[in-house]
């Protein structure tokens, strides 16, 4: 399993091995609704298609992601239970309680701040990885 981050046009690379794959879009800001390669839902994986890559071969694989619609955002501070001190540099992770998918996330800042926007209304857990 990779993950990786488009540039500002849109562009990705994912380095594996020879194989089939599912291949995942998610806007990380949770401004687009998510999709398998080739539009499914997120919530259908037995569905997606799976991508095959031969040795030494590239295969192009798009997607078009929708915009989710109206949002909002979860913000607050994580901080240390025994010190009560901000912890910087943890991820806040948002998902959507519905179906468990990842629909945001942020880094805190030194002063242990997060905010993570482009949130769909509804219901969501939090994860913080330390």
């Amino acid at each position: 399993v990779r993950g990786v981050v488009t540039d500002a046009a849109g562009r990705y690379s994912v380095p594996v091995a020879a194989g089939d794959y599912r291949v995942e879009f998610i806007d990380g800001s949770g401004r687009h609704t998510g999709v398998w390669y080739d539009g499914h839902g997120l919530n259908d994986y037995a569905a997606a298609t799976l991508v095959h890559v031969g040795v030494a071969e590239t295969v192009t694989a798009d997607a078009a992601l929708a915009p989710a619609g109206p949002t909002g955002t979860i913000a607050g501070v994580v901080t240390d239970t025994d010190s009560s001190g901000p912890i910087s540099n943890a991820w806040v992770i948002a998902v959507r309680s519905s179906d468990g998918v990842i629909v945001g996330g942020a880094v805190t800042e030194g002063s242990g701040h997060y905010a993570i926007s482009g949130l769909n209304a509804g219901n969501h857990r939090l994860v913080v990885i330390d």
